[in-house]
Formats: C-alpha cells, structure tokens, sequence
C-alpha cells in the first residue's frame, strides 16, 4: 500500500455540473490519503456551493478538499491556477487534471504512485464521454488521448506554468519539461474520461477564449501551429487569404476559395463515420461556427492589446 500524500489540483470556473462528477470520482479513489486542491477563477454559478458541501461531507485525515480563491491573488488564467495549486499543496505526488475530467477507474491513483515511485512524471489515457450530439461529434474527432499528468514533487522544484498564456500553456510547460531534462511521462494502463463541450454556448466560450489569447502564444512563440490545430481558425485565415490573392491578383484567388469550400468535404470523406449529422457538424459547426467563434476571440484579443495595452488570458465568465 502507497502512503504517500496525493495532491490532485484542479482550475475551475462555472463548473458546477461538472465538478460533482469529478469530485464523487476522486473519492472513490481506492488510493488514500488525498488532498484535491480547487482552484477558482471568479466562478458565477454554484461551483464554489458545491465545492464547500462536499468538503463538509467528506473531510478527514485521509481525504480532504481545499478551496484556493484565485482572484485574491490578483491575476486569472488557468496557468495561474495550476500554479497556485501546485504552490499550496503539500502532497509527495501531485496531479494536474482539469474540470471536465472523470477519474473512472479507482485504480488511478494507485497506478500513478506506482509508476511515481520509480519515474518523475506519470500520465493516464482517457476515453472521450459523448453525452450530447456536440460531444458525440467533438469525441469522435479524437476518440482517446492523453491526459491528467502527475509528478514527484521534486520535479516541480523550478517549474511553473506561463500564467501569461491562455492558449497553448500545457504545450508550453511541456517544453519547460524537455529543456529542464524532466523525462517523458510513463502512461499507465488504467484510462479515466473526459468530457468535450455540451452545448454551442460552452464551445463558443471555449473557443473565444482560444482566439482572444492566441496572441499571448504568437508573441512569445512566433507559431502558427497552435492557432490551426486548437484554435480552429484555419477556414477563416484560409477565406481570408483567398480573398486577398481575388483582389491583388484576380484568378490566382481561386484556388485558396477552393480549398476553402473543399475542405470539409475532404474532412468529411475522412471520417470513420460518413453520416448526415456528421456532415453537418463538420461543416457548420466544427468548420464555420468554431471558426467564427475563435476569430470573434482574435478580434477581441486585437482590441484589448490597441485600447488595454494588454490581453486578459482568463477563461472568461
């Protein structure tokens, strides 16, 4: 049996469908003891509510949930929580999940700490939950992944998360892991689960939130990568680019605009599943509406820079 203390640090901001989900999942852990350190960003809802009741409900020396309020430190961005939820917990393992996590398995802690007594860091795979037709979709365009990374303490001596990012500050602290020589996760065989966005709303949120802060990641990376992969702004760039060449130099425009219409066909005919949902989520909302939302996000990123002097990377209300 592994004693070691297991810090689970968690950012959130309105998640209060979420978080009881998350939190009933971490009990039922079979690993002891825990501490889950809740970070919130400003939240509107009843995150902060639901929080504390479980915490009144389940405290003691084995289990404990501790509630971080992020805007009394004076700065809002998810790696400003991680941050600070890694600076206030007292764990010899710590993990870093997200809010929309589920640790299904109870055997996930225990696996960690077991790859954790013998490498730095550790990692657990996820399937994508599909509870809604949005997520059925978001989950099929990338069914399993990588996720919920975990580390001995003494790996996250000098390492932090770029609290001036909002997209991209996972792929970023990653890079902060190769230079400081931190070697590549161990991926345990026990797979939790993760949720996408439910509704339009929340994708739309998610992906403003990307557009507005893709200028942080510009700045300090001078990459595109990001910004077409996570962002989605590919279809607009692409429409734009396509009308600039029309205009400057006539017909040589036509084939960006045909790419541009293209495009989802192509992804379409690509996909496992070739049905008329499908299509129509690849072309309305994964190629025009995720995209519309993200350059909406890269407007609102322009306009805080010219009359702010500065972008806020929070996720938004």
């Amino acid at each position: 049996m592994i004693d070691s203390l297991f810090s689970i640090v968690v950012p959130v901001l309105n998640e209060e469908q979420k978080i009881p989900v998350l939190l009933d999942s971490i009990f039922r852990q079979s690993y002891r003891p825990i501490e889950v350190i809740m970070v919130d960003g400003g939240s509107k809802d009843q995150t902060c509510e639901v929080i504390a009741q479980r915490a009144s409900k389940w405290n003691d020396q084995d289990f404990r949930i501790t509630f971080v309020d992020e805007i009394a430190d004076g700065r809002r961005s998810a790696a400003h929580a991680r941050n600070l939820g890694i600076r206030e917990s007292n764990g010899n393992y710590v993990l870093l999940i997200d809010a929309d996590f589920v640790l299904s398995d109870a055997e996930i802690l225990n696996g960690l700490g077991r790859a954790l007594q013998n490498h730095e860091t550790a990692r657990f795979r996820t399937r994508m939950l599909k509870d809604t037709w949005l997520e059925y979709n978001l989950a099929a365009d990338c069914p399993v992944g990588l996720a919920g990374i975990a580390f001995r303490r003494e790996a996250l001596t000098t390492l932090r998360f770029d609290d001036s990012l909002g997209l991209g500050d996972d792929v970023d602290f990653r890079d902060k892991m190769r230079k400081a020589s931190v070697p590549r996760e161990i991926v345990i065989s026990e797979m939790g689960a993760r949720h996408w966005p439910h509704t339009l709303s929340e994708l739309k949120r998610q992906r403003r939130w990307y557009g507005r802060s893709a200028w942080l990641w510009l700045r300090k990376n001078h990459s595109l990568r990001m910004v077409f992969v996570i962002g989605s702004a590919a279809p607009f760039i692409l429409f734009v680019l396509s009308l600039l060449v029309l205009f400057m130099y006539g017909s040589a425009g036509l084939l960006p605009l045909g790419a541009f219409f293209t495009a989802p066909v192509v992804m379409f005919l690509r996909s496992p599943k070739r049905t008329a949902g499908r299509f129509l989520y690849l072309t309305l909302v994964r190629y025009i509406y995720a995209s519309s939302c993200f350059s909406l996000g890269f407007a609102e990123g322009v306009v805080e820079r010219i009359f702010r002097g500065r972008i806020d990377p929070s996720r938004g209300e």
